[in-house]
C-alpha cells in the first residue's frame, strides 16, 4: 500500500458506462464521466496495452484538470474497479495516471469497497450494472476472489429493452423511475400507468420489465445461490445473513432486501 499523505486521497470508479470521481472524505463524487471503458472492453485482453493507452491518456489528463479540478501530486490515487479488469488495461490506466502526475496508485475491488462501505464486512454482494450483473462473497472486508460470478445480459439495460422508448439512454433513465420487482408470494395491487418522456408505460410492464433478472437459470437468484456453493463452508451462516445489492440496478424498487 502507498504511504499515507497528508491530502485526501482522490478516488476514482471506474465503470463501463461511468467514471464516478471524487475527492476521500467529501459526501459524493464531485464528478460523474462517461467511461472510455465501455466500448473498448469488447475483446478483454485481446486488446493490448498500447490500445488503451490511446483512449485513457487523453481521459485522465482531461480528468484532472478539466473535472475534477485537482492535481493528483502528493494524494493516493486509488482506484475503485472490477476484480476481473484485464491486466494490460490495467497496467494502461497505471501508466496514464503516472503520466498525468500521479506519484501514488492504489487499486481496489469495487466488490469488497461496497461491503466495507456499506457496512457489510462480511456479505455477498450483488452488483447489478448496465449490460451485466457480477456476484462475490466478501469476508471482513476480503474479497473471495474464488467466488466471484458474473452473469452477462443480465443488467440494467436487460430491463430498460422492456421499456416502450425509442432510445437505450432514455430508457435507462425510466428504469429506476418506472420499474420495481414484484415481491414473491404476494398477489399485488393494480398500479397506475405513468407517463415518462412523451410515453405512457402501462403499470404491468413497469413490474414485467424488472422480472428479466429472474427468468432464466443464469438470473440474479442463482448468482446468489453459486457464490454462497462457492464460499467457504465456514462463512456459509454469516454470509447469507447479509445480501448487499449495490449498482445503477440497486435503485430499483423491490431489488434489494
Amino acid at each position: 500500500m502507498p504511504a499515507p499523505t497528508a491530502k485526501p486521497a482522490i478516488v476514482l470508479e471506474w465503470g463501463a458506462v461511468y467514471v464516478r470521481c471524487g475527492v476521500a472524505g467529501e459526501p459524493c463524487p464531485r464528478v460523474r464521466l462517461p467511461s472510455p471503458l465501455g466500448a473498448l472492453a469488447v475483446g478483454g485482453e485481446r486488446l493490448n496495452e498500447t490500445a488503451w493507452r490511446g483512449a485513457l491518456d487523453e481521459f485522465v489528463a482531461r480528468l484532472f484538470a478539466e473535472e475534477l479540478l485537482t492535481m493528483p501530486q502528493k494524494r493516493i490515487v486509488l482506484n475503485v474497479e472490477d476484480a476481473a479488469l484485464p491486466r494490460a488495461l490495467r497496467r494502461a490506466l497505471a501508466d496514464a495516471l503516472y503520466d498525468a502526475g500521479a506519484e501514488r496508485l492504489a487499486f481496489a475491488p469495487s466488490i469488497a469497497c461496497a461491503a466495507v462501505g456499506g457496512d457489510a464486512p462480511t456479505s455477498i454482494v450483488v452488483d447489478v450494472g448496465s449490460s451485466s450483473s457480477r456476484c462475490a462473497a466478501v469476508v471482513d472486508g476480503f474479497l473471495l476472489d474464488s467466488t466471484l460470478a458474473y452473469a452477462d445480459g443480465f443488467g440494467v439495460d436487460a430491463v430498460a429493452a422492456k421499456l416502450p422508448f425509442e432510445t437505450l439512454e432514455c430508457s435507462r433513465k425510466a428504469v429506476a423511475s418506472l420499474c420495481f420487482v414484484r415481491r414473491r408470494g404476494i398477489e399485488g395491487r393494480p398500479g397506475p400507468d405513468v407517463a415518462f418522456e412523451g410515453a405512457s408505460v402501462p403499470f404491468p410492464v413497469r413490474g414485467d420489465s424488472s422480472e428479466v433478472l429472474f427468468d432464466s437459470d443464469e438470473g440474479l437468484a442463482m448468482l446468489v445461490h453459486g457464490v454462497l456453493r462457492a464460499a467457504p463452508i465456514d462463512a456459509r451462516a454469516a454470509l447469507a445473513k447479509r445480501v448487499l445489492v449495490v449498482g445503477g440496478g440497486s435503485l430499483i424498487p423491490g431489488l434489494g432486501p
